[in-house]
């Protein structure tokens, strides 16, 4: 399943002690969290998600962890277990709310998948097979054997099963230092690119059964998105880099 990186605290108590862990990435079906307290694999633990005005309570069992390499503490993958239909369409609803919120210099939240796609650049005969490799809002991240030029403008496809849907971007960073080489796209705001989006939310991070429980959430929450890129002040979803960089 993929996860949606996140700035979020989970809140958890070891006997008398309130711990609070920092989690790293989110979804439906899990989460990870960075803590300075011992996790031990198969524990089962209970958890306060979110801040005071969201708090979501969940419980977990405990997959692995491992001493973190990036800051200080340990990094624990937890599973989700015994959620009710409140919990999981109030975890569901928080997932796509964070979608929209803005994230350091970019308009809007990514999260990574690994999803089959083509790339066609306006005016050209060949269709480059390429991977997604994260989405947000306003763009998207590609890697290939061959990505296209900086500036380039054209379409992204992919096929989730119910037909090809492609939505048109331009390619605002390439790196072909990279093994295999990446491009970063940045998508036109609109209705299409919104709906584009919304399908690909609904297939690979909601849970699909769901799907009805989420429909009106997603829907509010392009509208919200595409209101807010009126009030901004020109800031890309993508921040642009020179060519080869």
């Amino acid at each position: 399943m993929p996860r949606l990186e996140v700035e979020l605290t989970a809140e958890r108590s070891e006997g008398p002690t309130r711990i609070v862990d920092r989690v790293l990435n989110l979804s439906v079906s899990g989460l990870m969290v960075l803590t300075q307290h011992a996790l031990e694999p198969g524990k089962i633990v209970a958890l306060k998600l979110g801040g005071e005005a969201t708090q979501i309570d969940l419980s977990a069992a405990v997959v692995w962890a491992r001493q973190s390499t990036r800051w200080p503490g340990i990094e624990a993958g937890l599973k989700l277990i015994g959620m009710s239909s409140e919990a999981s369409a109030q975890l569901e609803l928080l997932l796509t709310r964070l979608l929209a919120s803005k994230r350091g210099r970019r308009s809007s939240m990514r999260f990574n998948v690994a999803l089959s796609a083509h790339w066609r650049t306006a005016g050209a005969a060949e269709t480059l097979g390429i991977e997604l490799i994260d989405l947000s809002l306003g763009g998207a991240m590609i890697s290939g054997a061959q990505v296209p030029e900086y500036g380039d403008r054209g379409l992204l496809s992919l096929d989730l099963g119910e037909g090809v849907m492609a939505t048109a971007a331009n390619v605002v960073w390439r790196d072909v230092h990279r093994v295999p080489a990446a491009a970063g796209l940045s998508f036109d705001p609109g209705p299409d690119v919104s709906e584009f989006v919304a399908k690909i939310v609904r297939a690979v991070l909601l849970v699909p059964s769901s799907e009805d429980s989420v429909a009106d959430p997603i829907g509010a929450l392009f509208d919200a998105y595409e209101d807010s890129l009126k009030t901004q002040s020109g800031l890309p979803p993508f921040v642009r880099r020179k060519p080869g960089s």
